[in-house]
């Protein structure tokens, strides 16, 4: 078998879709070849595309079109491979993939194709999407409540406040992120801290009161329900604080009304 027959069966039973441009004499991108599987992850056929320009495929939209103009200009001023993420239109559905461009060279050096391969990335692009939307709901949900809700590290680290804790107790967002929840806590030491969270039970929220500082020096009573939740691909302590200033001045009343 001849090293042409070789790699043209090789293009032609790949797994991956694969295309081919060329680049004319005046730098544009014209349509080489189109592999099975990319005909197929496409929908579009070789004899659609060849010789034309991405924009003159009517299958091809305008942005889709454009978006590989502007990779393939990428990868000639790189003049080495790329990697770029694409959108594409095929079958009534949209769907996005990572494309490798690869520039292919004549004996005189000059780039005259590029070789581009695709992998569907539409799950990812989507599992990223529901993931940045589930983050959105929950911020919109923690700083909605007046309790201040925190999620702290194991070493007591700070890691997320909602906008109620700068409310209630003084401090800016920033100077919470650089904080520890023992330098807040004005009634356990910061080994009580981690004590507390390394003992923590899993699947049960731990209920317990403290005192909480605030920027000013005044101590806020407070009652803490704590449980362990995944956050960012670990496990940490969510933390939501209510203040019961209220509930402590009721409670000192009742016990001065029974003296």
């Amino acid at each position: 078998m001849s090293e042409k027959i070789f790699f043209s069966s090789i293009y032609e039973h790949m797994g991956v879709p694969i295309f081919v441009l060329h680049v004319d004499v005046d730098g544009d991108f014209v349509f080489g070849s189109l592999n099975p599987a990319c005909e197929k992850a496409t929908g579009l056929r070789k004899e659609q595309v060849v010789g034309k320009r991405p924009r003159e495929v009517p299958d091809l939209s305008k942005e889709v079109a454009a978006a590989l103009r502007a990779n393939c200009e990428r990868c000639l001023e790189a003049n080495d491979v790329i990697q770029c993420e694409e959108p594409f239109l095929g079958s009534g559905q949209g769907t996005w993939w990572q494309t490798q461009l690869a520039p292919v060279r004549n004996e005189a050096g000059k780039i005259v194709q590029i070789i581009g391969s695709s992998v569907d990335i539409t799950d990812l692009k989507r599992a990223e999407d529901g993931l940045r939307e589930s983050e959105r709901k929950y911020r919109d949900l923690i700083n909605g409540m007046n309790d201040t809700v925190w999620v702290i590290d194991f070493d007591t680290t700070i890691l997320e406040v909602n906008n109620a804790v700068a409310k209630v107790l003084g401090y800016t967002r920033e100077e919470l992120l650089s904080a520890r929840i023992s330098d807040i806590d004005d009634n356990l030491t910061p080994k009580q801290i981690q004590d507390l969270a390394r003992s923590m039970p899993r699947d049960k929220i731990q209920v317990f009161q403290t005192w909480h500082k605030t920027k000013d020096g005044r101590r806020l009573p407070v009652e803490v329900s704590s449980s362990l939740v995944s956050y960012g691909g670990r496990t940490v302590i969510l933390s939501i604080a209510r203040d019961i200033t209220e509930r402590k001045k009721a409670e000192e009343e009742l016990k001065d009304a029974h003296k």
